[in-house]
């Protein structure tokens, strides 16, 4: 272990002269002491004098100094000095760790400390006084000591301001539990005379009955009294003497045919009041009468600004087909939702899987069910109103043929649709579905052992068909033969030496954000394109084509078209003898409806 003041001589001798030319002109810094704690950081012991009194205090040079600021405490640990004092006893001083610049040495830390000590007089005669603070709190520093927090939306923020004095009712409420605290939703508000009102920015995965979390019912009053009435409520009887005092006459939170009148059939398990502001306060119910408030997560400013790009609001439009849930597929998926698709429709047939989860979007709480059902919760608790179609079948396995003939068809219907198999049967099988109604198709994939990746698109009359996009694939490969090793299973193969080589989650993450781009150009139909070709080939590491990691290569694959051939033309003869058939099967038909209308 590096001991500064061991392999830094010179800033030792810098700290040692600075703070011996400040007790002697300091007269307030008195008995200063050197020592090394049991822990091997170097302090001092002193006492500052201000306003008359003598503060003992203990200045410790942390492992990390000249890096991190030197810490100020009392010398008894439980003595509280401040305002400016933190729970541990150290003083909260000008120079800490937003502010703290190497240079600074610890006879100007003791200084702060003297500084405030004389402002804030804590145990002086004269006047006493709080030193201004240069702290902004974070929305984090706020709310890390509190168990329960509240998500207030603009909706229910906005309904709340909306209501009278003296409106009350029934509130549904959901908990849901987190690793060391619990944030509560408020779903519904259902006053004794009006409209119901419902979150309209609450997910759907996490809408009543819906969640697999904690659904309560409550009680809400919108009262007149101001914000300092409603707090350092604790128990029932306390919340019932501040509704009297606000015109709520006789009431009883405990009465069970009382409470029939809100709706209720027991006792409340919250209450929302909300004063002259309409600032909601929220308490929870423990036991048969105690309180707890919980802490309303407060709003930034900066959460109306617009976190994505203005035009990907057009993605809520578009409905994106997705075939293949698995490690590619449900990164694509979840990040397509993110960045503003509302409307999916996602086929897969298989399950989550422990063995999934390196690489796979999802996590423990989705082993064992279906992938897609799966990626729609997921997507369902990250989005508000998604609008999300799943399918169980396998697209190339023993299915009903009629089953498969409706996912195909609902496919087709799709905006765009993508293709996060891999496997050659699916791809000729959705290139088909995607041609009749001109439908764009992108595709992507995970090289063998994670070395690199390819994302590829084919939009109707402005790229190649997607046959001829993977023919100069293939042909690609040919002429630049896979040099590492042979694939073993999906994801990994054997390299040369035989080592087995995995694609990592990095590795799927990036060929996932690749592909998500490229379907978010594809969709939008972007002009100019910020994508001119249709394949791209992405490395990861130099291996195989790739000089280095980072290197993509754009394949060219127009001309393929004219190499390749045209497909057979059929001849006039051919043509007229089809169109005599369907015309005579319409003819046909067209009869029998006839006769059906006679009948009836």
């Amino acid at each position: 272990m590096d001991i500064w003041f061991l392999s830094d001589s010179a800033r030792l001798a810098r700290e040692r002269d600075a703070v011996h030319k400040l007790q002697q002109k300091a007269k307030w810094l008195q008995g200063i002491e050197w020592t090394i704690s049991t822990s091997a950081e170097l302090e001092i012991n002193a006492a500052i004098v201000a306003h008359g009194h003598t503060y003992n205090v203990r200045m410790t040079y942390p492992k990390h100094f000249p890096y991190a600021p030197p810490i100020v405490r009392p010398a008894d640990s439980t003595d509280s000095w401040s305002s400016h004092q933190y729970g541990d006893g150290t003083l909260c001083l000008e120079w800490g760790p937003d502010t703290w610049v190497f240079t600074v040495t610890g006879a100007q830390v003791l200084e702060s400390a003297y500084r405030l000590l004389f402002i804030e007089n804590p145990f002086g005669y004269d006047t006493q006084q709080i030193a201004p603070s240069r702290h902004y709190l974070t929305q984090g520093q706020q709310l890390r000591g509190t168990l329960e927090r509240v998500y207030l939306g603009e909706s229910l923020s906005t309904h709340l301001k909306s209501l009278p004095e003296l409106t009350s009712g029934a509130m549904i409420f959901s908990i849901h539990p987190q690793r060391d605290s619990y944030t509560l939703l408020i779903q519904e508000l259902d006053p004794v005379s009006g409209t119901v009102w419902k979150g309209s920015d609450i997910p759907n995965a996490l809408r009543r009955k819906k969640a697999g979390v904690w659904v309560c019912q409550g009680l809400f009053f919108i009262v007149g009294l101001p914000a300092a009435a409603l707090t350092g409520i604790c128990s029932l009887e306390d919340m019932e003497n501040v509704l009297g005092s606000a015109g709520y006459n006789n009431i009883s939170l405990t009465d069970l045919e009382a409470l029939k009148g809100f709706g209720l059939e027991k006792q409340p398990e919250g209450i929302l009041i909300a004063g002259r502001d309409r600032n909601p306060h929220i308490y929870s119910v423990y036991g048969e009468n105690r309180l707890f408030r919980a802490q309303n997560l407060p709003v930034e400013e900066s959460a109306s600004w617009p976190r994505t790009p203005v035009e990907l609001q057009l993605l809520a439009e578009k409905r994106v087909g997705i075939v293949g849930l698995g490690s590619l597929g449900s990164k694509v998926a979840i990040s397509l939702a993110r960045m503003g698709s509302r409307r999916f429709y996602l086929v897969d047939d298989d399950i989550v899987m422990p063995e999934n989860l390196c690489r796979h979007g999802l996590d423990w709480l989705s082993v064992g069910a279906h992938k897609t059902a799966a990626v729609a919760q997921a997507i369902d608790r990250i989005v508000v109103e998604a609008e999300i179609e799943i399918s169980k079948l396998n697209l190339t396995g023993q299915e009903n043929p009629a089953a498969l003939s409706g996912v195909l068809d609902k496919l087709s219907h799709c905006d765009i649709v993508l293709d996060m198999t891999a496997e050659s049967h699916v791809f000729n099988l959705l290139t088909a579905v995607c041609k009749p109604n001109s439908t764009p198709f992108v595709w992507a994939e995970v090289f063998a052992g994670g070395f690199g990746g390819l994302v590829a698109r084919s939009r109707p009359k402005k790229d190649p068909p997607p046959q001829i996009i993977r023919a100069a694939f293939l042909r690609y490969t040919e002429e630049k033969p896979f040099t590492e090793g042979v694939a073993q299973v999906p994801y990994s193969l054997e390299n040369n030496a035989g080592q087995v080589v995995i694609a990592s989650d990095a590795d799927v993450s990036i060929i996932a954000a690749h592909a998500a781009n490229l379907t978010v150009d594809t969709v939008l139909e972007r002009e100019p394109s910020d994508y001119p070709y249709s394949l791209y080939l992405v490395g990861l590491r130099r291996s195989w084509v790739f000089e280095a990691p980072f290197h993509n290569i754009p394949i060219e694959t127009a001309h393929f078209s004219n190499q390749l051939g045209e497909i057979d033309r059929p001849s006039a003869s051919v043509l007229e003898s089809n169109i005599d058939f369907v015309k005579g099967l319409l003819e046909k038909t067209c009869g029998k409806d006839s006769s059906s209308d006679q009948d009836r």
